[in-house]
């Protein structure tokens, strides 16, 4: 049910950006999806592709771009993935983090004719 409702969210987005426009129909909708965000791509592509069915949606392609975690530094601002072999940060070996990227679920683009 969970992905179900993202991916209402994803085809009314979409919708709502379609209105503003003249279009014939979608070519391309790509994603962005953080590691962190717990959403199933492709099983919201799944639904949306269903109620995508006869609107200028239909037949679009999908991509999904992975977005990774990203940590900031607390004491310096170090920006660091989760392939460092540091225990910490990798610059200043400090153990307290922030996390800024790896939530993210967006749609990042839209191709249309």
């Amino acid at each position: 049910m969970h992905e179900s409702a993202r991916a209402e969210a994803v085809f009314r987005a979409i919708q709502n950006e379609l209105a503003k426009h003249e279009v014939k129909r979608v070519v391309k909708v790509t994603l962005l999806v953080g590691e962190l965000s717990g959403a199933d791509a492709e099983h919201i592509i799944e639904h949306v592709q269903e109620y995508a069915k006869g609107t200028p949606l239909e037949g679009a392609g999908y991509v999904v771009v992975d977005k990774p975690v990203e940590f900031e530094c607390a004491k310096c601002g170090e920006r660091y993935g989760t392939d460092t072999e540091a225990r910490g940060c990798p610059k200043c070996g400090e153990l307290r983090n922030n996390v800024v990227a790896g939530h993210e679920f967006a749609i990042e683009s839209i191709e249309i004719e």
